[in-house]
């Protein structure tokens, strides 16, 4: 393995960093996949069935909305912001960062509307709980911090800074398990976990804001002039084809959960999430060396 990636690489050095940086987005994947168990089984034995598959649609339409708004600008600076960041580009690098931060914002505001609407609609047809009526404004309170996620992680991985993006996993992870032990002290229900929730997909982008402060400021506040327009047609497209293809996977990931949920119940959705939960589990560690070659190939 290590000759493989040495010849692609081209040095030692290369490979090295790369096995550094996989190691790291490794450890956060372990962890956080650990973390999302014992919420998991925390959050069945706080709620009664039919409120953990409630639980289980909320989350995983949340999720679905998330990632079908995200443009997975984080590749775009990646991959057309290596050429500036070697060229010592500072404007231009700093022109795509704003460019990535203003139609990120766009997108995740639309769809934080859109959602609560979605709910309250869909939610009247299918009966669903009223916690999940009445809070369905918590929709939007994670997918506008999430406006800022992609530029943040896109830099940090421009400069080869890949604990942050681990930690920020972790801690989106750790925050469930911690607030749902706490409402099974407290005796919160739906209600509050939902809450919870919500709060817990805000902390990854805020992890990431604060890790990244210095470079995202400098970014944002150097950048002078706008985006020629052969640039911003050629981001456009990029963006365009990378939200496409996630878009479909979020879908195929997770339209089950719904599609379970609105046919054959939140109970029978609860006891799906948690089958397939286990069963994604020895998924979830394949991904952090093609995370931490992308960046390392752009370069």
């Amino acid at each position: 393995m290590a000759t493989w990636l040495r010849r692609v690489l081209g040095s030692r050095s290369d490979t090295t960093s790369l096995l550094k940086n996989a190691g790291a987005l490794f450890s956060g994947t372990s962890l956080t996949a650990a973390a999302n168990l014992l919420a998991m089984v925390i959050a069945a034995r706080v709620l009664d069935a039919r409120e953990f598959g409630a639980l289980a649609v909320f989350t995983a339409f949340l999720l679905t909305v998330k990632e079908v708004a995200n443009l997975n600008s984080w590749q775009a600076l990646v991959a057309s912001g290596a050429a500036h960041h070697h060229d010592d580009n500072s404007a231009s690098l700093s022109r795509y960062v704003r460019t990535c931060l203003f139609l990120d914002a766009v997108l995740f505001g639309l769809a934080g509307i859109i959602s609560v609407i979605v709910v309250r609609i869909w939610g009247e047809d299918l009966s669903v709980p009223d916690a999940i009526i009445q809070g369905s404004w918590i929709l939007a309170i994670p997918l506008l911090f999430s406006a800022t996620e992609g530029v943040t992680s896109g830099l940090l991985r421009l400069y080869g800074r890949f604990w942050p993006v681990s930690l920020a996993g972790f801690a989106g992870a750790a925050a469930p398990l911690i607030g749902f032990a706490g409402c099974w002290l407290l005796g919160a229900g739906l209600y509050g976990m939902m809450l919870v929730q919500a709060a817990a997909l805000c902390l990854p982008p805020l992890v990431l804001l604060g890790t990244s402060w210095q470079l995202t400021k400098q970014c944002v506040t150097t950048a002078s002039g706008r985006m020629e327009r052969d640039q911003f047609l050629e981001l456009a497209r990029f963006l365009f084809v990378t939200n496409l293809s996630t878009s479909l996977l979020s879908i195929a990931r997770r339209a089950d959960v719904l599609v379970v949920g609105s046919l054959a119940g939140f109970s029978e959705a609860g006891l799906f999430r948690v089958a397939k939960t286990l069963g994604s589990v020895i998924q979830t560690f394949q991904a952090p060396l093609a995370f931490a070659l992308f960046p390392q190939l752009a370069h």
